[in-house]
């Protein structure tokens, strides 16, 4: 029986960051109003299907191995974008300050192995505005000058956009993309493309059409592509494996013949 993975959850140092804001406490009333900060991951895999339902048993088998993969999916993004989220979240409460088209933001934080000094920079564009982190100290016991960690281009209305994230000595090529669209609250997507330098990414994408819900995995080593679908409402779904024939389950989350 394929059991369910649980994440017990991911060791976050970030939380323990101190923020010191580097900017004045208070904001010129000729500076115009800054845009709304970002968040890293402004779509989610809509998984309460699988949260609200853990059945045991070898007929609930492919539905559990469904749930892992969506678990695994959420962890794997979320544990590459939580630093950039804890950066932005400290943006938001730092004060900005606007001159020649940009606004910036300023803060210090300190932690083990990260003992920065943090400017988010954003500058509007026609239909969107552009988002840089940059990055002075000690980053992850490697000491860093202006390193641009985080980069993004984000509508006015925050509906779709992407965001960068580099390693120090290679702002060519990013370690992690992250790109997505939100129509409304049960219509979005995302796609997450994971690079190590080689020619061989590895994605994770995710499409919400209303009670439909897609995950595709494409690129990994350890398994073959896999696309997982289901039903948020009645609670059926499938996964297609590369190589393999489509397997079903039900409503009531047993494995059935796919219609």
């Amino acid at each position: 029986m394929v059991t369910r993975i649980k994440i017990a959850g991911i060791l976050l140092a970030f939380l323990t960051l101190s923020i010191v804001s580097c900017s004045d406490s208070s904001t010129s009333a000729d500076q115009p109003e800054p845009p709304a900060v970002p968040e890293a991951l402004p779509v989610q895999i809509n998984s309460t299907v699988f949260d609200n339902n853990n059945p045991a048993g070898q007929d609930f088998a492919l539905f559990n191995e469904a749930s892992a993969y969506a678990e695994t999916a959420a962890a794997q993004i979320n544990s590459g974008t939580v630093l950039g989220q804890a950066y932005l979240d400290f943006t938001s409460s730092a004060e900005s300050e606007f001159e020649d088209g940009t606004w910036t933001w300023s803060f210090s934080s300190s932690q083990s192995g990260f003992d920065v000094t943090v400017r988010t920079t954003a500058e509007e564009l026609q239909n969107a505005y552009e988002w840089n982190v940059y990055v002075n100290g000690s980053f992850n016991g490697e000491t860093v000058d202006e390193f641009s960690f985080l980069s993004g281009f984000i509508s006015k209305d925050g509906g779709n956009g992407n965001w960068r994230y580099f390693l120090p000595g290679n702002n060519d090529q990013p370690i992690l993309e992250y790109q997505w669209e939100v129509i409304d609250e049960n219509n979005s997507s995302f796609s997450t493309i994971f690079s190590d330098g080689s020619e061989n990414d590895q994605r994770i994408d995710y499409i919400q059409d209303g009670v439909n819900n897609t995950l595709e995995y494409s690129g990994f080593e350890t398994f073959p592509n896999v696309v997982i679908y289901w039903n948020s409402e009645d609670g059926s779904g499938y996964i297609d494996q590369a190589g393999e024939d489509r397997r079903c389950w039900d409503g009531s989350f047993a494995e059935a013949a796919c219609s």
